[in-house]
This record gives structure tokens, sequence and C-alpha cells, in this order.
């Protein structure tokens, strides 16, 4: 069987060579300049930076490390507000077994140049991406479509897709139509988007990134789910957020708003409604009356910061709250 010569055997042989004589001619010396080998890293998994699987344009980002959050007291909030941002109805069982196996989720809300609001979930696990599209499948073939060379499925008004083995895609169609680009010819994603090039997780448990155009908050942005509560953020421009998570729970915000009356308007709409909530009657026989006591809203001209820490057992408190809370809020919002 041939094998093919080592790199040891033709340098030896190149020596000997370079110094044997030639009959019929004069003995030649051989120079070898020595020459740096380069060797490459191997480039890493597209999937390995969600923001390159993300289409540039949106103006608010939430990347989440599902991960650290499972393992803390806040993950049946976050598993909460994750459920906000993925499609209604889903199957319950391939959902829970989605979140149980996510690693990281980016959601990404923005508008269409008609005004249209749009939306992008996107998450990473030990899961495999075409299993999960299955599971989730509603019947008929009408359910079923092609978003560039990827196969997906219509979920109303939603289209999901698996861009990579890993990666479960989940959005309107105006953003998931965008990621085969990303895949296949390198076009603009929200790694290379200027207000997102050094949005990243940074070692925290989450991060938030609202970013407008020369003009407030689009009214689209502002129905949003996780927006469209506060009637104040017509008036932002940027935001940022961070949540640290350790011996409990630290949220740190920032919102930068038209000028300083829409800041201290922000303010007091948000303590306002905090004192509503906590006194309503059906919520005071919970006994969270202390939970004003670890938010707190400032306005410093246009700024207004939102501060919120909590120890690990007031989250396991209302973490066991949770579920009535949401059930008692649906009650509220029918009345």
């Amino acid at each position: 069987m041939y094998r093919k010569p080592s790199a040891l055997f033709l340098l030896i042989s190149l020596c000997l060579l370079a110094s044997h004589p030639v009959h019929g001619r004069e003995k030649k010396v051989v120079s070898l300049t020595p020459r740096t080998l380069v060797v490459r890293a191997p480039r890493p998994p597209v999937d390995s930076d969600l923001a390159l699987l993300a289409p540039a344009g949106s103006q608010l980002a939430i990347w989440l490390d599902v991960r650290r959050i499972h393992d803390s007291p806040v993950n049946a909030m976050a598993t909460s507000v994750i459920n906000l941002n993925l499609p209604a109805g889903l199957p319950e069982k391939p959902l829970r077994r989605l979140l149980r196996e996510a690693h990281e989720l980016l959601v990404l809300s923005g508008c269409t140049p008609d005004g249209a609001p749009t939306s992008l979930t996107i998450i990473r696990g030990a899961f495999d991406g075409a299993q999960v599209l299955a599971d989730f499948r509603p019947a008929g073939p009408e359910n079923d479509t092609v978003v560039g060379t990827l196969t997906g499925i219509r979920l109303r008004e939603f289209v999901a897709i698996s861009p990579t083995p890993q990666t479960v895609a989940i959005g309107t169609p105006a953003l998931v139509e965008q990621i085969p680009g990303l895949l296949e010819s390198g076009a603009t994603s929200l790694r290379r988007d200027p207000s997102f090039e050094d949005f990243s997780m940074k070692g925290a448990a989450g991060v938030l990134r609202l970013r407008t155009s020369d003009v407030p908050m689009d009214a689209c942005i502002a129905r949003t789910p996780f927006l469209k509560q506060w009637t104040w953020v017509h008036g932002v421009r940027s935001a940022d957020a961070i949540l640290h998570l350790a011996d409990g729970a630290l949220l740190e915000s920032g919102f930068t708003l038209n000028n300083d009356n829409d800041a201290s308007t922000g303010r007091n709409v948000l303590t306002k409604e905090l004192r509503a909530i906590l006194s309503n009657p059906l919520l005071r026989m919970f006994n969270i009356g202390w939970v004003g006591k670890r938010i707190r809203f400032a306005a410093d001209g246009p700024q207004l910061t939102i501060r919120a820490e909590f120890r690990n057992k007031d989250i396991t408190i209302l973490s066991n709250l949770i579920e009535p809370l949401l059930e008692i809020q649906r009650i509220i919002a029918s009345q």
C-alpha cells in the first residue's frame, strides 16, 4: 500500500539532494531559507455567536444565558418572559423540553419600512433543531414552507426554521427570510450593525439594548410584548439593561428619553404603576409589599434609571407566586 511520505522524510531528502554532486556539473549549494508555518485556527461554528444569525436593522435585542437562569431562582419568572415572545398555542410538552435544553436565547423586535412590527427569537441548545420543528409542526401540508434553502413550518403569523442543527429561529417572515442569506453570503447581521456590534452578555446572565433612529421610539416597537404595557416608552431613544445573578439578582437599566420632562414622567408613571400593583386587593393577600423597597426609579436630566435588587429568598417567594400572579393579572385585564 502506498503511503504518503512524511514531512520529515521530504525535508531530509531535500537536504541530501542539495549537497550531492551531480555528474557533469559543478557542485551547487542550495540554501534552504526557513519559512514560518502558519496554522489557521478552525473557524468557529456560525451559531457560536447568535448575533451572526440575526439580521441587522432591529431596534430591540434581548440576550439571555438560559443555562445560568435555569440554575437560579429567577428561572420561573424568566420563562414567563420568554413565553411572551413565542407564538401562542405551541404544544406544551415540546415547548417545555425546548426551554429545558436551551443554552442561550436572542430576541429581536423591530419594524418593517411600512411600520409593521417584526419579531424574531433564536434559541441555541442541546437539541436537534429538525426534531423541534417536527414536534411543533401543525397538521396539514399547508403549514410547510421553504425559506431560502431551508425547510420550515408556519405557526400562524410566524415562521420557524432550523438554521443550524442546534438552533431554532421563530419569528415574523420579514426577519426569518433573511437568515439563509446570513448563512450563505455573509449578508449584514446584527453583529455588523453599528448599534449592536459590541452587544454581548459579557459574563452577565442577560442583556437588553434598545436603539432607535433620529426620531423617538416607533409606535410598533412600543406594541411589542415586552414594552406595550408602558405608555411612556414612546419618548425613549435608547436603553441598555444588564442582569447579574450571584447571591441574588441585580437588574440595572438606563433609558435615554427626549428630554428632562419625559424622563421625570417615566419615573412618575413607573412609581405610580408599581404602587398600584402592590396595593391591589387581590395582591395584598400575598403580602409582597416589600417588593417596592427592592426597586428604585430615578431621573437625572433625560436619563431614567431602574435598579432592582433581590436576595435569593425574595426570588424564591416571587417564583412560587408567579403562576397565581399571572392568573390574577389576566383577571384584572379582563375586567
